[in-house]
């Protein structure tokens, strides 16, 4: 197998795992302490997640079912596919936290009385852990078509023969 087909691999598993790490996270906090955290997976944002989990899955099943030398060089289409597939999903999730943080704003409010509440969201390692295996999966897998040519026979033909006639 070439290293692009591991690639791929390697770019489902972690794909696979990013699915369940933390993509959002929001935080209520005054004068630097925590006073409420919450974070969302991908599993927690469906359907990114799942079909993030369920592309990897197609990523490493590629891997696993490819036949070096062999005339499988369509399957390196689906982890290319698979991974903007994945880089598009994952991407319109960079936003995610935006509605946790309209909902901790109006928590302060009542719950925490404090001086001066500050409310902080971004994404999280999970999110560009699949970001980054997705645009791994693309590169990969364009790549393993593109290398994965089957090999020519080569015909031995006098370059002095008459074209349509065959060779004595």
């Amino acid at each position: 197998m070439t290293a692009a087909v591991w690639a791929c691999g390697i770019a489902g598993v972690a794909a696979v795992f990013g699915s369940f790490d933390h993509w959002v996270q929001a935080t209520l906090s005054d004068r630097g302490a925590h006073l409420l955290v919450v974070t969302r997976s991908g599993w927690d944002l469906p359907p990114s997640g799942q079909v993030v989990f369920a592309l990897g899955l197609v990523a490493l099943i590629s891997m696993l079912t490819a036949d070096p030398g062999g005339n499988r060089r369509w399957l390196g289409l689906a982890p290319a596919a698979a991974g903007a597939v994945i880089v598009a999903v994952t991407t319109m999730r960079v936003h995610a936290a935006e509605p946790i943080t309209r909902t901790l704003a109006r928590l302060r409010i009542g719950t925490f009385q404090t001086e001066k509440p500050t409310v902080a969201a971004g994404t999280a390692t999970g999110l560009w852990i699949c970001v980054a295996a997705g645009v791994l999966m693309m590169i990969a897998g364009i790549i393993w078509v593109a290398l994965d040519r089957p090999a020519r026979t080569s015909v031995d033909v006098p370059t002095d023969a008459p074209v349509g006639t065959e060779a004595q």
